[in-house]
């Protein structure tokens, strides 16, 4: 790769970033190998725990080989293309993760902050968060009341 960028060997980008594009092969075969082993597994647990990394881990390839596929041609044929524009795919996965990380952290504290005042009042925690969401509706809805 230094001497690519220096200059010193008359090599494509396409033949530097091979030793990459073949890792990522790599791992998309892992990836359809682990989609192979769903059937072989014996409870229901580990056949939904393989059926989600293997579609995290077909995602991850796919956005692994958009920004190589951005990088090579940026590097390779001269195209015109950002940096942001090559790293999108990324960015696009780790914004909706920070999305939806957030939204969890919030509906998880609406659901503790039930629990508590359920456990207080000697509600089960289902009756607890229908409480709470009765509670919410009626201040926010002023004809309600």
């Amino acid at each position: 790769l230094g001497c690519r960028v220096d200059d010193l060997l008359p090599v494509t980008w396409w033949t530097v970033l091979t030793p990459l594009w073949l890792l990522l092969l790599l791992y998309c075969l892992r990836a359809a190998a682990s989609c192979a082993s769903i059937k072989a597994a014996a409870q229901e647990e580990e056949r939904v725990a393989r059926r989600v990394l293997a579609g995290l881990s077909s995602a991850a390839s796919l956005i692994c080989f958009f920004c190589l596929l951005l990088l090579s041609l940026r590097l390779a044929e001269g195209v015109p293309l950002s940096a942001a524009l090559i790293l999108t795919p990324f960015l696009t996965v780790v914004g909706l993760l920070l999305c939806c990380t957030c939204t969890s952290c919030i509906c998880a504290g609406v659901l503790v902050s039930a629990d508590a005042d359920g456990a207080a009042d000697g509600l089960a925690a289902g009756d607890a968060y229908q409480r709470h969401c009765d509670e919410e509706s009626a201040q926010s809805d002023p004809s309600a009341a």
